[in-house]
Parts: C-alpha cells; structure tokens; sequence
C-alpha cells in the first residue's frame, strides 16, 4: 500500500499533517506507549543526535513549524520552561522539517516528516512528554489554553513532585465569559474532532469538558454524544444529543435518528 503525505491548514492556528495510508490517520502514541527511537542533526547542520538515548527524567518532543507562529510561541514557552528545569534532568528538543533553531530548544531536523510520521503527528505544533524510560506521558496539540502551565504540571507530575488528581486540578481553566471563552471553546472542539477522528475517545471528551466549561454549543454537545453512543452508553450520549439539538434545532435531522429509538430520549417540542 503506497504512503501519501497530506498537509492542510486548520482553524485556530494549526496546520493538520499526517501520513494517510488507504483511507485512515495514523493516530498519536497513546498514554504509555513506547517511543520509537530514531536520531537526527539539528537544524542548523551538525553531527546527528539520539534524544531518547541521553541521560533524562522527562523528555519533551514538540514538533514544529518554523513560519507558523503557534509553532514559534509554542517553542517560546518551552523555552523558558528549558531554563527553568535545565538542572532537574528535563530535556527539550524541536523537531522540524527544515530552517532554524526557535524559541530557545535545540531543534532537530525532519527533513522528510519521516520521524513525524513514526509518532503520528497530525497537527502542528504538537507537544509530547515522555518519562525517564521513554514513555508518553501526555501530548498536547497546538497551543491551547494555560499551555505553558499545563505542560510545566505535566513535568512536575512526571518529576513525582504532584499527583494525578492535583495536577487535574491545576489544569483547569478558569472560567471565562464573552468571545473569547467562545473562540477558546471553539479550539478545544476542533482539537476534540482531531481526537475523535483518531478514536482517542477518553482525550476528545477530556477536551469537550474544557470545552464546554467555556462555552455550552451544540457541536460539541452532539460529538459528546456520538462518542458516549459509540462507546455503548446510549442513555447518556442521546442525553448529550438531546441537549445539542436544543441548543440548534437546525442539527436534528442529521442527529434524530440516533436516538429515535430511545424510550428515555425525548425530543423538543
């Protein structure tokens, strides 16, 4: 089966990438997956380096692209991030396809988007957190809210210094009102299709939950229900598309039919 290679440009700042084979996206590692070793030159020419051999406790990949400027504010953070945790064994490197060094991190090149494709990198940027013995801890696509904070309180989970359930705790935004919680909601809907798209299902409704904590819209009320319908809970996802019909009635005849047959979905008036 012959690889192609696709690249379009996506709302909020991200450009989506992947390597198609027939007709699926090749998802990002989940949680826990190994990664895949490889070793490459940085940007700016030189002799070739192995990140996933050298001596770390954390290791952050995020994958970049030079003139895209997510791409660069995201390297910018981690930039400061680098200083801040530079004597705590904490390793930082960009991964790109050609140009320089952004943002502070040593960049490495990617000249055939082959060592993205090995990781499954379908938007740009991404941001990857591996522990001390290469395994993901969590991916973060684009540059969404709190993202430096974020990424630091997966770092200090990973150094032991928080637990799971505090690091939850500070990852949650605080509420916002107006346009900008609605464009921010919007962002965490775009990346939850990307994740839904991957079958991702546990990080989409993570995403949806931010998302509608910001703002409650009927798209991601509706994917909120198709995930929990394909996962088998049926009273909760017709619940879930129930609320986002009413929230656009203009959605219910390409939604209805999911849930007709529900005793417990009762349809608006």
């Amino acid at each position: 089966m012959r690889e192609r290679r696709i690249s379009v440009g996506a709302r909020w700042g991200i450009v989506v990438a992947g390597i198609v084979l027939g007709t699926g996206i090749v998802a990002f590692l989940a949680p826990g997956d190994m990664a895949p070793a490889f070793c490459a030159p940085p940007v700016e020419g030189g002799k070739e380096v192995c990140p996933l051999t050298l001596p770390h406790e954390v290791l952050l990949l995020s994958f970049l692209e030079e003139n895209q400027e997510t791409s660069r504010e995201a390297a910018e953070i981690l930039g400061g991030l680098q200083k801040r945790y530079a004597k705590r064994k904490v390793l930082f490197f960009g991964i790109m396809e050609a140009g320089h060094r952004i943002g502070g991190i040593p960049c490495l090149r990617d000249s055939d988007r082959r060592i993205s494709g090995r990781f499954g990198v379908v938007a740009y940027p991404t941001t990857a957190l591996f522990d001390r013995n290469n395994r993901l801890i969590d991916v973060f696509p684009g540059k969404g809210i709190n993202f430096g904070q974020q990424v630091e309180h997966a770092i200090r989970f990973a150094l032991g210094e928080i637990s799971e359930a505090e690091r939850r705790r500070l990852d949650r935004p605080p509420p916002e009102r107006g346009a900008t919680a609605q464009h921010r909601a919007e962002a965490f809907l775009n990346f939850a299709r990307l994740s839904f798209e991957q079958n991702r299902l546990d990080q989409a409704k993570k995403l949806l939950d931010r998302s509608i904590s910001l703002y409650e819209s009927a798209g991601a009320y509706l994917l909120y229900g198709e995930i929990l319908l394909r996962e088998g809970d049926r009273a909760r996802g017709c619940e879930m598309i129930r609320r986002g019909i009413e929230l656009d009635p203009a959605s219910r005849p390409s939604m209805k039919e999911k849930c007709d047959d529900d005793p417990s979905h009762s349809k608006p008036e």
